[in-house]
């Protein structure tokens, strides 16, 4: 380990080197708004997310649903309101994707009503109200044609006169985990405010997400995109697919089956692990990262081993109250031959370096 001086100078150094790096950065263009005259390109992480539907279409392990228990009185007008608020406010919930001249594209049409389905539930018992609410979620998963739409729906369960369970389904070529706190949050403000009979407090979006995809893609093209690419490809040349023994063979062919395994991680450890983060200089997330690939390579006896983890991808502030799918996925190449230490040098022995922002495929 190296100790706290030389940790230090080697984070002078780190900041010397970015700051000279950005000693004189291009001036930041804005998302301007594009015309809606005709179709528009989708975003990189959308046809991601368009070519893993092609490739099974009719599949619902890529629609997000948001679970909302609402207590109280409801008021279903108001609700309705809310809801085609919202879908009125974020043009990207009622896009539909098309192809065009063998390539998808986007086409928005005009503000309606949010598909809402509705079931009572009144006469059943809670374990059996909530055992069907529980499959209602599942089966609100409904397949989407993205060429047609619509890809927000929602269903109401009424479980009594004061207590009902909202489900909102997005695609996520349209949402993110982000998202779904923008939706959550405008939705109760939009109903507060149908109830009062007041304007909505929140004002219309210079830009929408097509908006961004059209300056993500003019942005990100020739080499201004080649760049960032030829990193990666350096980066991660000769990688090698990380084989985890596991209690069972994979299947021959892919399925969305899977399961959730929690884990708790009791307060006492979190406040040591973020004990023992600061003594070496690093964040809880590094200590973790550093742990989760140290278990990787014993687990897979390997040296050499990749993380990958998700980012938000909204570093504009025109981009942090837009429904849409900014996400975007970082690779960590982990090197742990030798003795690497928490808060030192990385990657192969050469100083870690600041990359680009990880290529939109």
């Amino acid at each position: 380990m190296t100790d706290t001086k030389d940790r230090a100078h080697l984070r002078q150094e780190l900041l010397r080197r970015r700051l000279a790096g950005r000693a004189a950065p291009a001036p930041a263009e804005g998302i301007t708004r594009a015309p809606r005259g005709g179709p528009l390109p989708l975003s990189f992480a959308q046809r991601r997310l368009w070519i893993l539907d092609r490739l099974q279409p009719g599949g619902t392990e890529y629609l997000m649903t948001v679970a909302l228990r609402l207590r109280g009185p409801l008021d279903r007008t108001a609700l309705r309101t809310a809801l085609d608020g919202i879908l009125h406010r974020h043009e990207v919930l009622r896009t539909r994707y098309p192809v065009a001249d063998g390539e998808p594209v986007q086409i928005v049409d005009e503000p309606g009503s949010v598909p809402l389905d509705e079931e009572d539930l009144g006469a059943l018992d809670r374990a059996a109200a909530d055992a069907r609410i529980a499959a209602l979620a599942t089966g609100a998963r409904r397949p989407v044609d993205l060429a047609e739409g619509p890809v927000f729906s929602a269903v109401l369960a009424r479980l009594d006169q004061r207590e009902h369970v909202l489900l909102l389904t997005v695609h996520h070529i349209a949402c993110d985990g982000r998202s779904e706190d923008v939706l959550v949050r405008e939705l109760a403000e939009r109903y507060e405010d149908a109830l009062a009979g007041r304007p909505p407090r929140s004002p219309e979006p210079p830009v929408q997400y097509a908006d961004f995809a059209l300056w993500q893609r003019e942005r990100l093209s020739g080499a201004a995109l080649r760049r960032p690419l030829d990193h990666w490809r350096e980066r991660l040349a000769g990688l090698p697919p990380l084989e985890l023994p596991t209690d069972r063979p994979r299947p021959a062919v892919r399925d969305a089956a899977g399961g959730l395994a929690p884990l708790a991680v009791p307060a006492g450890t979190a406040r040591r692990l973020t004990a023992l983060a600061r003594q070496h200089g690093a964040t809880p997330f590094m200590a973790l990262l550093a742990a989760h690939a140290v278990l990787l390579g014993r687990w897979s006896g390997r040296r050499d081993v990749a993380v990958g983890f998700p980012v938000a991808g909204r570093d504009r502030a025109q981009l942090q109250d837009l429904v849409g799918l900014f996400l975007n996925t970082l690779v960590l190449r982990v090197d742990l031959s030798g003795a690497p230490s928490l808060g030192g040098r990385g990657g192969a022995g050469r100083p870690p370096r600041p990359p680009p922002p990880p290529p939109p495929h």
